[in-house]
């Protein structure tokens, strides 16, 4: 996360990567004798209470939602259904970052030392050219590979619409050129394993980390696993949008009612295509000699890409409805709306 600074003649010089950091410390240069957990902690701005009021309040939130929703004279409002959504969404990251320091915004300052001589790995150069022991487990699929692999398939699929075809062109190929977009960026997010500098180019060297900074997966094959438990948070959370087909939720038209259900069925749909790229691009990974199943999982890895990047401009536009839909049907609400969960008043109020 950028926690540690590099500090040189009593000056900040510039945040030390996974990478520098860790050449640094198999050199022996790096002393970690005073930097404990507790110490890390200290750099939080929220302790456990804090954390806990926030999953607690979540907590109430959804529990109430559910109770209105079950409640035959209460009446849970689009709005609620959506926010329900996030909060559940909200468990698992504040699950996750329980441990992680809350807005830390001073660093701890490292200071080389000399390198120690007796140590093996005595290697201070940060390519990585020397011991092999130094590289870090990045993964075996590169950012530049899958953006290469996904825009042939964007050419491809370009050249169905372009060929012998004029004037509705760039029509068809809109769709097209955004998800590329939209592809590249995601994979740049989520397969950035670099440190927050280039260690080539030291004019570059900054004071603070990228907002999507990480340090390696590990392999390809880890990548795709993650991001297939990504995927299918996401059709989790575009099924939460389906409950919105009830006759329990209230919308003032049915062309309302429809618009929402078309919108969510494409949000929780959409996850599960993407899943399905996934599952082929990891057989066709942990396929090492050319096998008729190796070909099979390439033919279907191309056509669910094709699909992916056909699919993501849907993907957004339904999100952006839903929650515009969801504000717009707050002009009009029945009087169950309005009501609390009797019950509810017993209890503390702590939202």
């Amino acid at each position: 996360m950028g926690g540690f600074m590099l500090y040189e003649n009593g000056k900040a010089k510039h945040v030390l990567g996974w990478k520098e950091f860790m050449v640094h410390y198999k050199a022996g240069r790096v002393d970690l004798s005073n930097i404990t957990e507790a110490c890390i902690a200290d750099h939080s701005k929220a302790d456990g209470f804090a954390k806990g009021l926030a999953l607690l309040q979540t907590v109430w939130f959804i529990t109430q939602s559910i109770a209105r929703f079950s409640d035959k004279n209460l009446v849970l409002t689009e709005i609620e259904l959506v926010t329900m959504a996030l909060a559940i969404l909200s468990l698992g990251m504040y699950s996750l970052w329980w441990n992680k320091p809350f807005n830390a915004q001073i660093p701890i300052y490292i200071t080389l030392s000399q390198p120690n001589p007796d140590l093996k790995n005595n290697v201070l150069t940060t390519n990585f050219s020397g011991d092999a022991n130094l590289q870090p487990p990045g993964p075996t699929v590169t950012a530049s590979e899958i953006r290469l692999q996904y825009q042939v398939y964007y050419h491809s699929l370009i050249s169905l619409f372009t060929e012998g075809k004029s004037g509705i062109v760039t029509l068809f190929s809109a769709p097209y050129r955004f998800g590329m977009k939209t592809m590249n960026r995601v994979i740049e997010i989520m397969l950035y394993t670099g440190d927050p500098i280039d260690q080539e180019a030291p004019s570059t060297r900054v004071m603070n980390v990228p907002a999507f900074y990480s340090i390696p997966s590990g392999s390809g094959s880890v990548f795709l696993q993650m991001t297939w438990a990504s995927f299918f948070i996401a059709t989790l959370f575009g099924a939460i949008h389906c409950v919105g087909w009830s006759k329990k939720i209230f919308f003032s038209s049915d062309a309302s009612r429809l618009i929402w259900k078309i919108s969510s069925a494409i949000i929780t749909a959409n996850p599960l295509i993407w899943d399905l790229t996934l599952v082929f691009e990891y057989g066709f990974v942990k396929c090492e000699r050319e096998t008729p199943l190796k070909r099979v999982f390439e033919i279907g890895m191309d056509v669910f890409a094709a699909i992916t990047l056909f699919t993501l401009p849907f993907y957004m536009l339904s999100r952006i409805i839903l929650l515009i839909l969801a504000f717009v049907e707050l002009r009009n609400v029945p009087s169950g709306a309005l009501a609390t969960v009797q019950w509810g008043n017993m209890l503390p109020f702590i939202h």
